[in-house]
């Protein structure tokens, strides 16, 4: 859940999941977890680690932010040709689609004795912000700025 406690919360499931007999645990991560320096990093850092002591089979599924999301930047595109984020245009990210998400779990769910006490981390081609403005401006015939 998108909440500050995130990880008390996550921990809690996975150990109820544990009491209630689950034999495999699959959680949805981050690429960030071990950067305990951001907020995210932390929380995943804990996540992690403790659904890995509980003696349960578990797999860590690490996912970038998702390009759905850049429907939250619709209206400002579609009136004020820009795009706002505080991400630094310059520096590369590897976002993925909701539906490569869902077949990636669905595929360690549909085998999972073969995923035991796994991490995968799924991933794109690299892009910057400023590419990604630099696409919409081609894609609308307009130039779409982007501003941190």
């Amino acid at each position: 859940p998108p909440t500050e406690n995130r990880a008390a919360l996550t921990i809690h499931t996975a150990e109820t999941a544990k009491e209630a007999g689950v034999k495999f645990i699959l959680v949805v991560s981050l690429p960030t977890t071990g950067f305990t320096d951001t907020i995210f990093g932390r929380q995943f850092t804990e996540i992690e680690t403790k659904v890995s002591q509980l003696g349960v089979p578990y797999s860590f599924l690490r996912m970038p932010t998702f390009v759905e999301n850049n429907w939250g930047s619709k209206d400002s595109i579609k009136n004020e040709s820009t795009i706002y984020s505080p991400v630094d245009p310059t520096k590369p990210f590897t976002p993925i689609v909701v539906d490569d998400a869902g077949k990636a779990g669905a595929a360690i769910l549909a085998n999972y004795t073969k995923h035991f006490n796994t991490t995968y981390t799924i991933n794109s081609d690299r892009h910057t912000h400023d590419d990604l403005a630099k696409a919409f401006s081609e894609a609308l015939g307009r130039e779409i700025k982007y501003v941190r």
